[in-house]
């Protein structure tokens, strides 16, 4: 086995990050937080141990096991076509796929269309989105480079932005937990840790 230099340890680094971090990663800590209030801290333990935790260890057995088909196969050849299936249309079509778009729109256009029109503007944004998806695929090689080297530092340039701004400009007391948060916040974090779907 060939072992990485430290620049290709960071490359990849960066590319696993960029490639785990999508919209529920994007939409539900700030929601934790905020329903959490004074109890954020045992509900962010909660939510980085499946949202976090979890899919590390997910990715360290399918590596050492030699790829997920040989790691599900040790039940049975054919149990491993199951769960393979499963896991693919679920971070696929069925659940991850069209919440890329719907995040993204939500966030970048919804605000700036006016409501009669917010049927046709997703429409014509998801359409666009998915193109550019579909164009991009078609190059997986230059698409981890990318990633690697300029999406995942990017995105933690964001991330470290707007952490900086919550602290700066957020409330003085936290509020008291509700919602779902009122009670076990622990179980409700990783809960909502698992709907980021990393784990999958």
């Amino acid at each position: 086995m060939n072992k990485l230099v430290a620049r290709q340890r960071l490359v990849m680094t960066f590319t696993f990050f960029s490639m785990f971090f999508g919209a529920g990663n994007l939409i539900f800590p700030p929601f934790v937080g905020a329903q959490a209030g004074s109890a954020t801290i045992p509900a962010a333990i909660g939510f980085i141990v499946s949202a976090v935790g979890l899919p590390i260890l997910g990715v360290l057995a399918v590596t050492f096991a030699g790829g997920f088909d040989k790691l599900a196969s040790r039940v049975s050849p054919k149990f491993a076509l199951f769960p393979g299936v499963a896991i693919m249309l679920t971070i696929g079509p069925c659940f991850a796929i069209p919440r890329t778009a719907t995040t993204s729109f939500e966030m970048m256009v919804a605000p700036f269309v006016p409501s009669s029109y917010g049927w046709l503007a997703q429409l014509i944004y998801s359409l666009v989105f998915f193109t550019l998806a579909f164009l991009f695929a078609q190059h997986p090689e230059k698409l981890s480079k990318v990633l690697g080297r300029f999406m995942g530092p990017l995105l933690l340039v964001l991330i470290a932005v707007l952490f900086i701004a919550c602290l700066i400009h957020g409330i003085g007391t936290p509020a008291n937990p509700m919602g779902d948060y009122s009670t076990n916040q622990i179980a409700r974090g990783f809960l909502d840790g698992y709907q980021t779907m990393d784990l999958l």
